[in-house]
């Protein structure tokens, strides 16, 4: 399992993040790392699912019984949780999930300085854990 840096970058013009969208980031993250649906056997909204043909598609909505995945969409990052905004697959039943070691890069966004405004996302790229679909 590889560590994979959580990167800032310029998604809306002319937002550049800075030190304090660091810091609240930092501490976005920490909280989602900590936010496991009681169980950290469950994906969260944003890992990925490696689906039975072998494609990758991400947890887009998380239920009690099963996980909703995407291939898109657009994944947003706010006090410890994670949302998407986008089509949703059917749910994969959660007996069917396994966690791997695997970390992959995901794409998420959050408002400058976390002030609610339209033209305000910064880009976030951070490691999100990885599931596998098993029979």
């Amino acid at each position: 399992m590889s560590w994979i840096p959580t990167t800032l970058y310029q998604k809306d013009y002319p937002v550049q993040p800075d030190d304090y969208d660091k810091g609240m980031v930092d501490t976005f993250i920490k909280e989602w790392n900590n936010h496991f649906h009681n169980d950290p056997s469950i994906p969260r909204v944003g890992d990925f699912i490696i689906m039975p043909d072998g494609s990758y598609e991400r947890a887009a909505h998380v239920w009690p019984e099963g996980v909703q995945t995407s291939t898109g969409g657009s994944f947003a990052l706010d006090n410890g949780y994670a949302s998407m905004s986008g089509c949703l697959n059917p749910s994969v039943p959660i007996e069917k999930l396994i966690q791997t070691d695997e970390k992959k890069e995901g794409n998420f966004w959050a408002f400058h300085h976390n002030m609610w405004m339209a033209s305000n996302a910064i880009g976030i790229k951070t490691a999100c854990r990885v599931f596998k679909v098993v029979p």
